[in-house]
């Protein structure tokens, strides 16, 4: 083995060395689901990741994800959000596409107890439930 050929493994080998915590960080990215948005609550049902982030009084977000935590194309996809109000007051929006995998509605209220958000993906009918203080999901189950 002349000097070239060891450098070349040197090299080699750290390069190796190297990229073991950018895989590992990678994993866990996949193992922990989508990175939440700030304010964001996510739950996941049949293999798709559902995020919701509220804003009072302004526009607010749902997104999906698939089972491998990308981005999941909303075309052919309906919605629709049903809130439970502190008041025992019930409010419905549709849900409007907005870019790739993003739906909006207006939410024109400062809180709520729970929401429903409710989707159709290919046929199949989904539904999970948030809660905007996780202390009342408790009471529910």
């Amino acid at each position: 083995m002349d000097l070239s050929d060891f450098k070349r493994a040197y090299v080699l080998l750290a390069l190796s060395v190297a990229s073991i915590p950018l895989l590992s960080a990678q994993n866990e990215n996949i193992l922990k689901g989508p990175e939440l948005l700030p304010g964001g609550k996510i739950d996941r049902v049949k293999g798709v990741y559902v995020e919701f982030v509220f804003t009072p009084n302004d526009t607010s977000h749902i997104y999906l994800f698939d089972s491998e935590t990308k981005p999941l194309n909303n075309i052919g996809i309906s919605g629709k959000i049903v809130f439970q109000h502190y008041d025992s007051t019930v409010s419905s929006y549709n849900l409007i596409q907005r870019n790739f995998s993003e739906f909006v509605f207006k939410s024109n209220f400062p809180t709520y107890k729970f929401c429903t958000v409710y989707l159709e993906i290919k046929g199949e009918s989904l539904s999970v439930e948030f809660y905007q203080n996780d202390r009342y999901a408790d009471l529910a189950k």
